[in-house]
């Protein structure tokens, strides 16, 4: 099959390369509960924004949305379905976030 040899330094990385792995498996996180991180969440979470100044009645589509950091300043941008094909109540600005307010029927 093959007939390569390992050299001092290859051996040594594979070694410590089962070493890690071997304490990582000791060692479990609990992925179960992520309050902890609550915080973190609304750092890399984003918000919806419209990428083009809009006009009040203005039917919103894909290519007219953007996520935009930070969350919580209008409707969350994993809940972009809910927006498409909705028009407009009032204007916005490029760049303005989303809010359920914003939207009509």
């Amino acid at each position: 099959m093959f007939n390569r040899r390992l050299n001092i330094k290859e051996i040594s990385n594979i070694s410590h390369g089962i070493r890690s792995i071997s304490k990582m498996l000791s060692h479990p996180v609990d992925k179960s509960s992520s309050e902890k991180f609550v915080d973190l969440k609304g750092i890399f979470e984003k918000t919806l924004a419209v990428n083009k100044d809009m006009k009040e009645g203005d039917i919103l589509r894909f290519c007219d949305l953007e996520g935009k950091k930070p969350s919580g300043m209008g409707v969350s941008a994993k809940d972009y379905k809910m927006v498409l094909g909705k028009p407009l109540l009032k204007g916005l600005k490029k760049w303005a976030f989303v809010e359920k307010g914003d939207l009509g029927e």
